[in-house]
């Protein structure tokens, strides 16, 4: 208990705990042309920082690239006329998938890292189709989703492959799908989370299916049946465990009222847990509102989701699951804002909870940004907020963030208005990420005491050549177990299996709460 208190208080007393020291690019670059309305900006990062924004431009969907300390690309026409809300996904080796609804039909293009766009395909039948969404795998597998003539229908494009043929996902006034893919090998896996009637109520329902293989299963409600319930999120991790996020509310007439935040997940079993409510109840149509979540490559999860207390004034706030643990209280991250309804939010392999959205001064809508490090010590902490934006009209930001080697790369892109046009505008940051130790090894050592046997682990490992280190933190199985200050490289991990296997991870905490990755050994 003693060295929690003190690597506490080492972490406590730091005057700049939790500043931001992301290192924005100023002023922001026009990524649309200038003189013509844009709307709608999608981006996406690969692990080694490369990014690929699109937008629509004039009813055209337009696509931009740029890899890691280059400029941005020229601008390439995906669609034709008529086209609205894109989405976009990059996979690991930097290769793109983005798809769209072109005059009801939904459409879809890739490019190869290093490669030009490859002409469009139709993916869903006939027209009438709206919402898409996509998502992609550790192994480059895609799986599309939108809704048309009340159902939720889906198509899959594994790695090197074509695009199937769509499959109907059978529901009732069914709309705004989201679709996330987790696992890995075999056990990859996609998950697929809507709004559709029920009699008289808004529910939201769920599908999976093995992404190599199977098809998708009967649709299964998520929500309380008995309030109403819509425009879900859902974010998958790596053990293909996935989480829900929606809001809750009750209607009469054109009155909104108990409007909370409510999740779920699906474990490994294939059982959804009990809800959980994450906010106090609300008053405000969720079709203004946003919500996400999104997990790290160990399964700690973070939601954020705006809210309205009052029907008027808006409010961002957060919570956080660790893994195998539950949800904290919310942390109110913006009270009482007259525009903050939208916000957007994505999770590094870090753990890294980056954050952008809309927020009102007094005299001009800017977009804010923060981060938060979800497996350190105080996951639902959150950076001072940075101003990424210039001019007087800005919204709806999308943010991207990858953790390469020690270096966190970031990146925003939102609407900015002159008052004639609405323009999409972008920026990128990074910031270095504490190095971390070095050298792990376990060993296993036997305390024989006559009656029984214990056997206990002792992690080792060299000390972080970072300066201003705090301390560190030591996982079992990707769980927290242990804290120490910068002081201590060994740890004793008493009552274990001999020989059980078990992997252990360490990372280093500095003094700013900044995390470095975790470094990881099995034993045997």
């Amino acid at each position: 208990m003693k060295k929690i208190l003190v690597f506490l208080v080492t972490i406590l007393s730091c005057t700049k705990l939790m500043s931001n020291d992301i290192s924005w690019s100023f002023p922001p670059e026009m990524l649309s042309t200038t003189g013509q309305n844009a709307t709608d900006p999608r981006l996406v990062m690969d692990p080694n920082g490369n990014l690929v924004s699109v937008w629509v431009q004039n009813g055209v969907v337009k696509a931009k690239t740029k890899l890691l300390n280059a400029a941005w690309s020229s601008a390439v026409c995906l669609s034709g006329a008529n086209s609205s809300t894109p989405r976009v996904v990059v996979d690991s080796n930097g290769n793109a998938t983005a798809v769209w609804n072109e005059n009801g039909v939904i459409r879809a293009s890739s490019k190869p890292f290093g490669g030009g766009w490859g002409g469009s395909v139709a993916i869903s039948s006939g027209a009438a189709a709206s919402n898409p969404d996509l998502a992609v795998s550790v192994a480059g597998d895609v799986v599309a989703v939108w809704a048309r003539n009340s159902d939720v229908e889906s198509s899959t494009k594994l790695f090197g492959a074509s695009w199937q043929t769509r499959v109907v996902i059978n529901s009732t006034n069914a709309a705004f799908p989201r679709v996330a893919i987790g696992g890995s090998g075999a056990n990859r896996r996609a998950v697929v989370v809507w709004h559709a009637t029920s009699g008289t109520t808004s529910v939201v329902y769920n599908s999976t299916r093995l992404v190599a293989s199977g098809s998708w299963s009967a649709p299964q409600p998520l929500s309380d049946t008995t309030h109403h319930a819509s425009f879900p999120h859902v974010a998958m991790d790596a053990n293909a465990i996935a989480t829900a996020a929606w809001y809750r509310y009750d209607l009469a007439g054109t009155i909104y009222s108990n409007l909370v935040v409510q999740t779920s997940t699906r474990l490994g079993s294939g059982s959804w847990t009990p809800l959980v409510s994450l906010s106090a109840p609300g008053a405000r149509n969720p079709a203004d509102l946003s919500v996400s979540v999104g997990a790290d490559a160990v399964g700690n999860t973070m939601a954020i989701w705006s809210t309205s207390f009052d029907g008027e004034l808006f409010a961002i706030q957060s919570a956080y699951r660790p893994l195998r643990g539950d949800w904290t209280a919310a942390t109110t991250l913006v009270d009482s804002n007259l525009y903050a309804y939208k916000t957007n939010m994505i999770v590094s392999s870090l753990g890294d909870a980056l954050a952008g959205y809309m927020f009102y001064n007094g005299a001009t809508l800017v977009i804010q940004a923060l981060e938060a490090d979800m497996s350190g010590f105080l996951p639902n902490t959150w950076t001072v907020p940075r101003n990424l934006s210039t001019g007087v009209q800005n919204g709806f930001p999308c943010v991207a963030a990858a953790l390469k080697n020690d270096m966190l790369n970031t990146a925003a892109v939102w609407i900015n208005s002159d008052g004639t046009y609405t323009m999409v505008q972008a920026v990128t940051g990074s910031r270095s990420v504490v190095a971390p130790p070095t050298s792990l090894s376990v060993t296993q050592q036997t305390n024989n005491f006559g009656v029984f046997k214990e056997y206990q682990n002792t992690v080792n490992w060299t000390a972080s050549a970072s300066p201003n280190v705090a301390g560190y933190l030591v996982f079992r199985n990707g769980v927290l177990v242990d804290q120490v200050d910068a002081s201590t490289t060994q740890i004793v991990d008493h009552n274990m299996v001999q020989s059980g296997a078990v992997t252990y991870g360490v990372a280093t905490v500095d003094d700013q709460q900044s995390q470095s990755r975790t470094v990881t050994v099995s034993f045997p």
